[in-house]
């Protein structure tokens, strides 16, 4: 379901909004045009980061402010160690692309074909998502890091720093390495 936003009108009414109303205007019951505030504003609204956490991570790591601890995410003791974690959230996928293994079968079988193939399928390929992967440090103290070999123990410590644990939120099915 998609999250609604309140908007309230000078009548009083408040308006419930999808995202994609932002910027734009609607009508209220009492008549008058209600101005729908930016999808930033709204999301504030109602308690929501404005940013996605991975484009706030990309700013992040661009700015080289990760990591924002001081403290072990385990044991929380004052640490200058830290260790990067390599998570994948997306990678773009090809949609109507040809295997390798079909076009070498097409050129051993017939050259012709295989020209009239790929040029009849070079025109149909499609790339869904995004390339969305980061390296992010985490503070954690070098008692503690030997306890960070399971993969749920590295998500537990990257929950601890509250953008990590957002990004982990939006992809809950991201590969951490």
């Amino acid at each position: 379901m998609a999250t609604t936003y309140p908007v309230a009108c000078e009548c009083g009414a408040t308006l419930l909004v999808s995202g994609g109303a932002a910027g734009t205007q609607i009508p209220c019951q009492c008549g008058r045009t209600v101005d729908v505030p930016t999808l930033g504003c709204l999301k504030s609204s109602v308690g929501e980061a404005a940013i996605s956490p991975d484009f706030e991570l990309e700013h992040l790591i661009s700015s080289g402010d990760l990591p924002l601890e001081s403290r072990c995410v385990v044991c929380e003791l004052d640490t200058t160690h830290e260790r990067e974690f390599a998570i994948v959230c997306e990678r773009p996928e090809e949609k109507g692309s040809v295997p390798f293994w079909q076009q070498l079968l097409l050129i051993w079988i017939s050259p012709i074909i295989f020209l009239m193939h790929m040029t009849m399928t070079s025109r149909r390929i499609e790339t869904h998502g995004r390339d969305v992967a980061f390296r992010l440090p985490v503070r954690v103290c070098e008692e503690c890091v030997g306890t960070l070999n399971a993969t749920s123990a590295i998500r537990n410590a990257l929950e601890v720093t509250p953008v990590y644990a957002r990004l982990l939120k939006k992809y809950p099915h991201a590969r951490i390495g």
